[in-house]
């Protein structure tokens, strides 16, 4: 025990003669100055990058966003103008493209008139005036008006009209 109480003594005079040379350094004023603060700066500059991130990402969508409308754009003009090519191709071959036809989504060109052989033709009240028995013509008609076939066929009408 006298041992440890021997270097229990050594040990406290080291620390006072510690203590005592530390009152006695001079720090420069300026010096803890930039420290004091480290600790809110490294805070503002982390919320900083973070935000940071955030707008990166919101921009990064957007940019992926405006290529694939851009690729939307840029493969329906490549479509547009083959479509334009092959039509000054047809037009350039000798077929002649009469401005009153029209071109539907499938491709397929028809026309907005009549042919000159249906004007020709008479009309349906000339060709129902020539029939002698002209009631049952009516009944006739009224059956085949009535009949599941005009059904349909009045229906598919009525679905195209609505279509367009």
């Amino acid at each position: 025990t006298l041992f440890r109480s021997l270097t229990q003594r050594h040990l406290i005079n080291l620390k006072k003669r510690f203590v005592t040379h530390c009152k006695n350094l001079n720090v420069p004023p300026g010096l803890p100055g930039p420290y004091k603060n480290l600790h809110s700066k490294v805070e503002q500059q982390t919320q900083q990058l973070e935000s940071n991130q955030v707008i990166l990402e919101r921009l990064q969508e957007e940019v992926d966003k405006s290529v694939e409308t851009l690729e939307t754009v840029s493969s329906e003009t490549e479509f547009l103008e083959e479509k334009i090519r092959l039509l000054k191709k047809e037009q350039d071959d000798g077929e002649e493209v009469d401005s009153r036809q029209v071109v539907d989504s499938a491709g397929t060109r028809f026309s907005l008139e009549l042919p000159k052989s249906s004007l020709d033709t008479p009309l349906l009240q000339e060709e129902v005036l020539k029939i002698s028995n002209r009631e049952a013509l009516l009944m006739e008609l009224n059956t085949a008006r009535k009949s599941a076939a005009v059904r349909n066929m009045q229906t598919l009408a009525k679905q195209i009209g609505r279509a367009h």
